[in-house]
């Protein structure tokens, strides 16, 4: 086994202090090809499930590395499991009285078998088992909830082994994995030629709900695209309603996350197509164009499935070439009520696929997104997958980051922990830093600044943002400022000046909000930033 690659915070004066828990760290535990995709804190620390390719196979059999991190981040033990989690990336691992439960499926077995690993703390094995549920079928298991003594997973039948229908099924078993009952979820249409994965939740109200879409045949071009559905269901596996949300063009790789709130509601995200909307006459023709076939958006629902409130993350279309989009792939209501969505970021111009946080308050209003870049390494990809928040307000989340280090596009596990306000130092402050090491030697070594609100800071830093008084800003590019204009959501100037200088901005007398810098320099040239007064 390689040595293990590791990146870490580069600690300040204050996050040297006992109670600064912030860190940064990629683990490569396989060789390179891994990703992260499941987060659960326990009581010393947090265990993560990934999904990858296996050490030393050259034939691409996938594997999980299980990790067991301590509160700094240290990785303290690990371990590989072949054929497990490869489909079950969402919603495969949960802790039970001191009891983590791992779900996946077997794919060296033909049918394919359902396995739920358990494991102590420490990565110990505890037991498990190993079931088939469905006769000659093959269906991998997509997800797992455990309620009192038992367990609910969700799986998908393979489209290439000797399948016909490809529908989703649900699964109620004991502790043991004795089956009790089962039933097909949803059953594809004549049109249809897939289900994508699912994800799933369990409700305040002691439901359990189920979000997927299906992809609708391509042989007939008025019905091309996916169709995004949702279902709750109760202990018994019985429908208490379901929703289909109609049709999306199926140009972006989406992936439809479901989350309870303790209001016995939901939160919910999936992607409108603005051409369907066009169809039906509710967007203009020039709108369709200015902003794109699609865009992501957040649904809060009440326990009815009725939508409370939504937030689309409108994003223009450049001239000429693809629009930008965002991708959420968890979405989580906070302590407080705030809901938090992590996922991805892509922008084909600016050549930009970065790990994305948004907040908001719980009426949906945005607090602030934050794009997570590590300076120090030229052109890497990231992505957040999960989320979760510390017992302080912290938020750990865990994806991947992408870039060429021995080989090309080599991808590992990253894990972050942030404060609150997703933040490596109070404020966001300028000295925010990765630093990253390895033992081999020639690896890049460079220590340099975490570039954050980086979808509308265009290589600035601002800070501290959000703000309340005096505002200071970092360009990270040679440009010599000239002149600073602020401007308000709807356009309207609110200061403008000539400046040698862009620090101790004060900004004490504007109203709360969210509002947008622009900088000039001599020759005319333009820097666009945003943020928020509080």
């Amino acid at each position: 086994m390689k040595w293990i690659l590791y990146t870490f915070f580069a600690l300040n004066s204050v996050l040297s202090t006992a109670q600064s828990t912030q860190f940064a760290y990629i683990y490569d535990v396989l060789y390179g090809n891994e990703s992260g995709s499941q987060l659960l804190i326990v009581p010393d620390g947090y265990v993560t499930a990934n999904i990858g390719i296996c050490q030393d196979i050259d034939d691409g059999i996938s594997c999980s590395p299980v990790l067991k991190l301590n509160k700094s981040g240290k990785l303290l033990s690990y371990k590989v499991i072949e054929r497990h989690l490869k489909t079950a990336p969402f919603s495969a691992i949960h802790n039970v009285n001191d009891t983590v439960y791992i779900c996946g499926t077997d794919f060296d077995t033909d049918p394919y078998k359902w396995r739920v690993l358990k494991y102590d703390f420490d990565l110990d094995s505890i037991g498990g088992f190993e079931k088939r549920y469905f006769g000659n079928k093959s269906l991998s298991c997509n997800g797992m909830i455990i309620k009192g003594d038992y367990i609910y997973m969700v799986g998908k039948e393979l489209l290439e082994l000797h399948s016909q229908d490809k529908n989703f099924w649900i699964v109620k078993t004991d502790k043991q994995g004795n089956l009790i009952k089962k039933r097909q979820l949803d059953k594809l249409e004549y049109y249809e030629a897939d289900n994508f994965d699912m994800s799933m939740t369990q409700t305040a109200d002691g439901y359990f709900a189920v979000a997927y879409s299906s992809y609708q045949n391509v042989s007939y071009p008025e019905l091309h695209g996916r169709r995004e559905k949702l279902i709750k269901f109760d202990e018994n596996l019985d429908t208490l309603w379901s929703e289909d949300y109609g049709l999306n063009w199926d140009g972006l790789s989406t992936v439809a996350c479901i989350e309870g709130t303790r209001d016995s509601g939901l939160l919910y995200n999936t992607v409108i197509s603005l051409g369907e909307l066009y169809d039906q006459g509710k967007v203009t023709k020039e709108f369709w164009e200015e902003y794109g076939e699609t865009q992501e958006v957040i649904h809060k629902m009440n326990g009815d499935g009725d939508i409370l409130w939504s937030d689309t993350m409108w994003v223009k279309r450049y001239k000429k070439g693809e629009a930008p989009w965002y991708s959420i792939l968890d979405v989580h209501e906070m302590k407080n009520g705030d809901i938090v969505a992590v996922g991805k970021y892509k922008d084909y111009k600016k050549k930009l696929l970065k790990a994305v946080i948004r907040r908001y308050t719980k009426d949906g209003k945005l607090k602030w997104e934050k794009l997570y870049d590590v300076a120090s390494i030229p052109d890497d990809r990231s992505a957040f997958y999960k989320f979760r928040e510390e017992e302080n307000g912290d938020l750990v989340s865990i994806g991947y980051i992408t870039y060429e280090h021995k080989v090309w596009n080599e991808s590992f596990i990253w894990v972050v922990r942030l404060d609150s306000m997703g933040c490596f130092e109070s404020g966001c402050g300028v000295s925010d830093s990765l630093q990253v090491i390895e033992l081999d030697p020639g690896f890049v070594t460079k220590t340099d600044e975490i570039i954050s609100d980086y979808t509308y800071s265009d290589r600035m830093i601002i800070y501290p943002n959000p703000c309340s008084d005096v505002l200071n800003i970092k360009v990270m590019d040679d440009f010599y400022a000239k002149n600073i204009s602020i401007f308000d959501m709807q356009g309207n100037i609110i200061m403008s000046r000539d400046t040698n200088t862009l620090e101790n901005i004060d900004i004490s007398k504007l109203k709360t909000g969210i509002y947008f810098i622009k900088l000039r320099n001599k020759t005319g040239r333009i820097k666009t930033g945003k943020f928020v007064k509080e």
